[in-house]
């Protein structure tokens, strides 16, 4: 009796420690194994660029509106050391002037595709997040940015936050668990020098990635993917809200859709990416059937590099 008690005893505690740790790894994980982690899609923003004002220039408004979605789910995690301070106003209106703002000449000086250079360049997006953050009160030591841009993609001038170096799924994934949101920039081509590069911006969510050879390197066939909100198709659900001028035009309603983007290990330093991108425009509804995989037409050998992310971080209180 007294050794089946002990058994008995010893099989509680066990199971108890069992339970203790799968407790304390169910959201994110990081080993030789892969990395893992995955934050709530629904505290993301849905804002959609192309429900912008401006229809031209919505096309190009990749940039500030995944910022916007971002902040959403930021200022949402630190309620307690903002102590009321709002990095975006509430609501789809709240996020919208907050996107507007962003794009606008005194921040990141979104061009539309008729200009040259178009959208936002580097100096914009580095330069226009940084007198945001000021501009609603949220400047250091409150906040710490960091960004990590391809060498070829930096250009003069930039901040001491910002390295000159290609990004990898390690330094996305360790800004995700350190409690930063970040946005990622992919490139359409490499460009050349002197030529300002062509792409695209999106909120990151999560980081997804099984090793399976436990090899250290994100082989294409282990299907790694970055869990995006995507600013072309942020949302589940879109309902007409016309502009004057644009009888078509929509605006998301939620709530925050997801988007899987395939990374891999080009061989050659870069993290490359393929995914199914939403090709509509602003001055048109919503069409669910409208998506192009990317890289596409005459693709690269390898593919198109991840060309830069920048993160946002909470570490001080108000």
């Amino acid at each position: 009796m007294k050794r089946k008690s002990s058994a008995l005893i010893l099989a509680f505690i066990l199971g108890l420690l069992m339970l203790l740790s799968l407790g304390c790894s169910d959201n994110d994980s990081g080993s030789s194994a892969g990395l893992y982690h995955m934050n709530e899609i629904q505290d993301y923003g849905y804002l959609w660029q192309l429900g912008l004002s401006d229809p031209p220039l919505a096309e190009e408004s990749c940039v500030p509106t995944s910022f916007t979605n971002s902040m959403v789910y930021l200022q949402g995690q630190y309620e307690i050391p903002l102590n009321g301070l709002l990095l975006v106003d509430h609501g789809y209106s709240g996020w919208t002037t907050a996107a507007e703002t962003l794009r606008s000449e005194s921040f990141m000086d979104t061009q539309p595709e008729t200009a040259d250079p178009s959208g936002t360049q580097a100096e914009g997006e580095v330069n226009g997040i940084t007198a945001y953050l000021e501009h609603r009160g949220a400047s250091p030591p409150l906040t710490t940015l960091h960004a990590k841009v391809l060498p070829q993609a930096a250009v003069p001038g930039l901040p001491d936050w910002v390295e000159a170096t290609a990004p990898t799924l390690k330094d996305m994934y360790d800004q995700l668990v350190d409690g930063a949101v970040v946005v990622v920039n992919i490139l359409y081509e490499l460009p050349a020098p002197g030529q300002a590069p062509k792409g695209h911006a999106f909120a990151l969510v999560g980081v997804d990635w099984t090793d399976s050879n436990n090899d250290g390197v994100v082989d294409k066939n282990e299907h790694a993917r970055l869990v995006v909100v995507d600013p072309l198709d942020p949302s589940v659900h879109y309902e007409s809200s016309p502009l004057d001028g644009f009888p078509n035009h929509a605006i998301a309603i939620g709530p925050t859709k997801e988007t899987f983007v395939h990374v891999w290990d080009g061989g050659d330093g870069y993290l490359l990416y393929s995914y199914d991108q939403y090709k509509g425009n602003a001055s048109e509804a919503f069409d669910p059937d409208n998506y192009n995989v990317i890289p596409d037409g005459p693709n690269p050998p390898q593919g198109w590099p991840i060309a830069a992310f920048t993160s946002i971080n909470i570490t001080g209180s108000l």
